[in-house]
């Protein structure tokens, strides 16, 4: 899959596509503790089992714990949940496993759920506590998220095919830039995609000067981003040019490319709404114009 994911780099490459790009790297290098997750990356529930003891040597081994058994505070922090954060080579790795992998509890989660037990505000067996616990994750988790992966590339692929069946023949012309970037909006943007405000509206985008935030803001305004995402932008770029110490880089940095894969995708911002207003192949243009792309 690693070798495949390449191949797909180059296309981005090729295409000039933010989008395709951030994609593909975080799929190689896996997803960090700020990245949006596509959303066959997102949290599954899963089965926590544990080890418990009690006096006189008693003990259970392998018990399930049941999570509606736990206050609401405690269900809600991703405990019997997990998110594929992972390199796509270590997915793959994952997904040839032959028995369910663990991802344990940590110590003092495991402290603090002891503590509800003694205070009276959580019985899971009577008389235990947990000594060890962990989130059972099966390799099917993994291998859905494979397949998800294979089916985006084979989608991007059977689009190509179709406009240029013959390129990367000898003698035959290759894919235009306009057609990957075309196909890749389509099927790494989603709904967001189409032109603003309607299916049947053609639009023209005026580019945006070279380092002109003010200009990037009313551009994105005016092609109907939600103000909250805009304020989102703002402080990416405020962060990104804080990384390069305090010059305006000559291409997007990581925090701007996070937004901007976010929009695409269409996955919610901080302030819960999705970014279903906007085309995602326009912002994309409006970003590449700011960086004088």
């Amino acid at each position: 899959m690693d070798a495949l994911l390449r191949q797909v780099k180059v296309l981005a490459a090729r295409a000039d596509s933010i989008v395709l790009d951030h994609w593909v790297e975080k799929e190689l290098s896996g997803y960090g503790s700020g990245d949006e997750l596509p959303q066959y990356r997102h949290a599954v529930e899963v089965e926590v089992i544990g080890h418990f003891s009690g006096p006189f040597n008693s003990g259970l081994q392998n018990a399930p714990i049941p999570k509606m058994a736990f206050p609401e505070f405690f269900r809600k922090n991703g405990l019997f949940q997990i998110a594929i954060v992972d390199p796509i080579s270590v997915v793959e790795e994952f997904s040839n496993s032959k028995t369910p992998l663990r991802a344990p509890w940590p110590a003092d989660v495991v402290a603090l759920a002891n503590g509800l037990i003694q205070s009276g505000q959580l019985e899971l067996y009577p008389q235990m506590g947990i000594q060890q616990a962990w989130r059972q994750i099966s390799p099917t988790v993994f291998k859905a998220v494979l397949g998800s992966v294979r089916t985006r590339i084979l989608d991007l692929a059977l689009s190509l095919e179709k406009t240029s069946p013959m390129a990367g023949e000898i003698g035959e012309p290759g894919v235009g830039k306009e057609s990957l970037a075309k196909y890749v909006t389509n099927i790494f943007g989603g709904s967001n995609s189409v032109a603003v405000a309607s299916s049947n509206f053609s639009q023209t985008i005026d580019m945006v000067p070279k380092g002109d935030e003010a200009a990037l803001l009313k551009a994105l305004s005016d092609a109907g981003v939600d103000e909250s995402d805009i304020h989102e932008l703002e402080e990416c770029l405020k962060s990104d040019r804080a990384d390069a110490g305090g010059q305006d880089p000559d291409k997007p940095g990581s925090r701007v490319q996070g937004w901007l894969g976010r929009i695409s995708l269409g996955v919610a911002g901080a302030g819960g709404k999705v970014a279903t207003s906007a085309a995602g192949g326009v912002v994309a243009a409006l970003i590449k114009s700011y960086f004088g792309m």
